[in-house]
């Protein structure tokens, strides 16, 4: 039964041969048709964005028009988004890269986008109230940033300066002052609390000293806002002004 199994099957294994054998001695034209297929394929699958896996951890690689990584990674940042009111984009820190200043609402909060070292980083300006401020210093680079300053009855005396200095790789905070409310009474009658120069506490002589110094700076120089010619979302000019600096924008 074994023998007639397998001669029962010599017709057949002669027959794939032959079509084996007829495929393997095909002229040319016939692996050209093969080969112009796959190419076909091949374009198909690029027209349907598919990355291979091996870029598919490459955001920069896919649909992209921005010349450089950080104009794709600004405008990535700016599309996730979720509520902002308008924006600045230009080199305010002389590094040859520009920057973006976001305007996040009416209190004065706002981001900063830098890109250093190969990566962005962004600088969260943000103010508790419009009892805040942000401050661009515009001879030494520098932001003073204020988040809030106490001025009722139960935060008297409270007040917050942050100074951020551009070192030429990065914002970095190199001032920081911090009084609380309510705690010492100066020569005015006014009720004070404990005083912090750098998060060390200080008397309040020499806090008065450095809160003087930084808020005449303030007074000398501009809001943020003011500092430099935001363009806001209701603006007719707003996406065109944003597409041309990130062509990613809203994609």
């Amino acid at each position: 039964m074994k023998r007639n199994r397998f001669m029962g099957r010599i017709p057949l294994l002669a027959i794939c041969i032959m079509v084996i054998t007829a495929c393997g001695s095909g002229d040319s034209d016939d692996n050209s048709a093969v080969n112009v297929v796959k190419n076909v394929d091949t374009e198909v699958t690029q027209d349907n964005n598919s990355v291979p896996e091996t870029d598919s951890d490459n955001a920069f690689d896919k649909e992209c028009w921005c010349e450089y990584p950080y104009q794709h990674d600004y405008a990535e940042y700016l599309n996730d988004l979720g509520f902002y009111q308008g924006i600045y984009i230009g080199d305010i820190n002389d590094d040859e890269i520009p920057e973006v200043i976001i305007d996040i609402n009416d209190y004065g909060s706002f981001q900063l986008l830098y890109y250093t070292e190969g990566s962005m980083k962004m600088l969260d300006l943000e103010t508790v109230s419009a009892s805040g401020a942000v401050t661009w210093i515009a001879d030494t680079k520098q932001f003073i940033h204020c988040p809030f300053f106490g001025h009722t009855t139960g935060t008297w005396g409270y007040i917050e300066y942050y100074v951020f200095d551009w070192t030429g790789m990065e914002y970095e905070q190199t001032l920081s002052l911090l009084r609380e409310s309510g705690r010492y009474i100066d020569e005015n009658d006014n009720e004070y609390g404990r005083c912090y120069i750098n998060d060390e506490e200080t008397d309040a002589a020499t806090f008065e000293e450095k809160l003087e110094e930084i808020e005449k700076l303030v007074q000398e120089n501009s809001r943020l806002s003011e500092a430099f010619p935001i363009v806001h979302i209701d603006d007719e000019n707003f996406e065109d002004y944003v597409k041309e600096n990130l062509p990613c924008f809203g994609n």
